[in-house]
């Protein structure tokens, strides 16, 4: 995926006449209709990320990328609404701290577990996504955070009760 995306950023030509964001729609296979006339640089960088996860998927699955893109929307699937909401409602840091992609990417499995553990600033994070967003509050599971081994398996316990 990484090198994909170094590769196509080397193609983008800063002195071309075409428009960076036509370019980079062209490079990664976003159709720009599928954009809102407001649609941020964030939101194309999210659009591009979703897509290269649909094309692994429609690698693994053996299915045809086009129809994985018609189907699927980001909006639409839980581990992207989580991702966005703990990217949109993060606290705001003086400096993000490098474990913060992991946090989201682990919070990403919320919707599906029975109990995700994460850390007390992502668990404020949860919080906040959830009193902002209702979409993010319906597909949430159940987020907690434990100070240590004990705290950690009382929580545990208490699940199977």
């Amino acid at each position: 995926f990484f090198q994909d995306v170094l590769e196509k950023g080397a193609r983008l030509d800063e002195h071309s006449a075409v428009d960076l964001v036509d370019q980079i729609t062209q490079l990664f296979g976003v159709d720009p209709g599928s954009l809102p006339l407001d649609a941020t640089m964030n939101d194309l960088e999210a659009l591009v990320t979703f897509y290269g996860q649909l094309e692994v998927a429609a690698g693994v699955l053996g299915l045809p990328l086009a129809d994985l893109k018609s189907r699927c929307a980001m909006e639409r699937t839980p581990s992207c609404v989580v991702q966005e909401g703990l990217r949109t409602y993060r606290q705001d840091t003086a400096e993000r701290k490098g474990s913060e992609l992991t946090d989201r990417y682990l919070g990403c499995l919320a919707p599906y577990a029975d109990i995700t553990f994460v850390d007390k600033r992502t668990k404020e994070n949860f919080q906040k996504a959830s009193r902002k967003d209702p979409v993010f509050r319906s597909i949430q599971g159940r987020v907690e955070k434990a100070r240590n081994i004990a705290a950690l398996e009382r929580l545990l316990a208490d699940s199977e009760s």
